[in-house]
């Protein structure tokens, strides 16, 4: 009782990943990172650090699935800073709160982030 936090720091950094983060954000957040895989676009393999590069001029492909071009900017701005939130992904993208919550939403289905 009471080990879990440090259990996820001991199993990530045992699985060769980043310590995962904590925050709070309208509830208790925990983001746990996956190993980069070769089908990930602009991930350095070895670290997942972004390189800022995509496929394509309007769409990109992540983890074997297609996405979007914005769907792939919201990818990049996420694994640039993991703490990014959605009103802030909607500036930088030139786009709605709401429409950076749909690309995220379908992103979270395709499990994709």
């Amino acid at each position: 009782m009471g080990t879990g936090t440090g259990d996820m720091i001991r199993l990530c950094l045992g699985a060769g990943l980043p310590e995962p983060t904590f925050s709070i954000r309208g509830g208790f957040l925990t983001t746990i990172w996956r190993k980069a895989n070769e089908n990930q676009v602009g991930a350095d393999k070895t670290s997942g650090e972004s390189s800022g590069k995509t496929e394509g001029k309007t769409e990109g492909k992540t983890e074997g699935k297609k996405v979007g071009r914005t769907a792939a900017k919201i990818i990049q701005l996420i694994r640039i800073n993991p703490q990014v939130t959605i009103p802030e992904l909607a500036k930088k993208l030139g786009i709605t709160e709401s429409g950076a919550e749909k690309q995220i939403r379908s992103l979270r289905e395709q499990e994709i982030i």
